[in-house]
């Protein structure tokens, strides 16, 4: 949940004025009925110029793979997305890259690492995803990459919903 800040009376910040980037399972059809409709909702309101949405070109690389299904591709075609600009700090991304590993084989997870680490250095405050192996790991995430809000796309859209109800006018 959000972030991994459980029982912290840390505020979220209003995603109509930060960076919001999407994971590539944002896109699937295989999503459960809430977050599909969280995600189009998302993906509307980024068209609408209401969230300022890019895909990380790490996702964006997953996304041209051809065994991706064609819906996918067609929704993040939609969405404009980052470019690679080989900065970073290598031993920063060896730390994302260790948490998401875990036990695991190294290089496992290594692509979830490198969407995180893309998302940090373009200094977003949101990374959208369904996968649970990061939401379960975004306390430890956010530790090493900073103020990023890891939250699925339904939580994305109560956090924007209750900013539009306390300032309607807020537009970015």
């Amino acid at each position: 949940m959000m972030g991994g800040r459980r029982g912290l009376r840390v505020v979220p910040p209003d995603p109509r004025y930060v960076g919001v980037r999407v994971d590539n399972n944002f896109f699937d059809d295989s999503l459960d009925d809430v977050e599909r409709s969280a995600a189009d909702a998302i993906m509307q309101l980024a068209i609408d110029m209401k969230l300022l949405i890019a895909i990380p070109h790490t996702v964006r690389k997953e996304l041209d793979n051809p065994r991706t299904p064609r819906s996918a591709r067609e929704r993040a075609n939609q969405l404009v997305y980052t470019l690679d600009t080989g900065m970073g700090d290598p031993a920063a991304l060896a730390k994302v890259a260790s948490i998401m590993r875990g036990n695991a084989l190294p290089g496992k997870h290594a692509a979830d690492a490198a969407h995180l680490y893309d998302t940090a250095i373009w200094q977003a405050g949101y990374f959208v995803t369904c996968d649970r192996r990061v939401l379960q790991k975004a306390t430890q995430l956010v530790a090493v990459i900073g103020q990023l809000w890891i939250v699925k796309p339904s939580e994305l859209m109560v956090i924007y919903n209750q900013y539009v109800r306390a300032d309607p006018a807020g537009e970015i």
